[in-house]
């Protein structure tokens, strides 16, 4: 059917373009404030080496949980991201290679911590506040594994909130210990750690100061249970703590 003539046909209409894709990756201080949901690190480029991190778990007989300490390295990227060919870094390495401001700052500050060296490589000693905001950042900044690129890859987790046990030796000593949830493990650099290897991640337990500090309490004698059972009953830790 033909259209009558001098009508003129409706313009058409404007396409609605979808909202362009967001440019660029999320810097690392704006990952750590949004409580490291931000995404995982971005791939390195093929070709470019990169900076990564080896972790080790060092068991300390004074205390309850293992000691973290962090090898700095740089590693090979091969196709479709994959990291191979760890080369230790240290201070001189570092200087001759570029690496991304925020990269840069991390390794120079965990290269000035206390270290032994271990395979080659210098692994800092994690402590204090600086060793949780050090290893915070490198697992929301570069590719952190657990012994070597063979071994797990890990993300941040979520920090929890565990519960408390008393645990009855074969000598009648009680030992208090956060119980973590199966498979689960207890780990060291300032505030407690926990390492969860079925889901390779690493995440802060969620304690106040003054509860941290219980996982280095003495064990209870036979004798001093009574009075340190009524002592805990008094005390602000009353509502966590079970009593013995």
């Amino acid at each position: 059917m033909q259209r009558p003539t001098g009508e003129r046909r409706a313009p058409p209409r404007p396409r609605k373009d979808k909202d362009p894709e967001p440019q660029g990756a999320v810097p690392a201080d704006w990952k750590r404030l949004l409580g490291g949901h931000a995404g995982a690190p971005e791939p390195a480029a093929h070709g470019k080496p990169t900076l990564g991190f080896f972790l080790e778990m060092v068991n300390g007989e004074e205390h309850l949980g293992a000691r973290l300490e962090v090898a700095p390295v740089l590693l090979s990227v091969g196709e479709q991201g994959r990291l191979y060919h760890a080369v230790p870094l240290d201070a001189r390495r570092l200087a001759q290679t570029k690496l991304p401001s925020t990269e840069q700052r991390l390794a120079t500050s965990l290269l000035g911590l206390p270290h032994s060296q271990r395979k080659g490589r210098n692994y800092a000693h994690l402590h204090g506040a600086v060793g949780d905001a050090l290893l915070t950042e490198m697992l929301d900044t570069a590719p952190c594994f657990l012994g070597g690129v063979a071994g797990l890859r890990l993300t941040r987790g979520k920090p929890h909130r565990p519960e408390w046990v008393w645990q009855l030796d074969e000598k009648g000593f009680q030992h208090l210990q956060p119980q973590l949830p199966h498979g689960q493990r207890l780990l060291r650099a300032g505030m407690p750690w926990y390492l969860d290897p079925e889901n390779a991640a690493l995440g802060l337990l969620e304690l106040d100061p003054d509860e941290a500090r219980l996982i280095d309490a003495p064990p209870v004698a036979p004798e001093a249970a009574a009075a340190v059972a009524a002592a805990l009953a008094e005390s602000p830790l009353a509502g966590r703590v079970p009593r013995i």
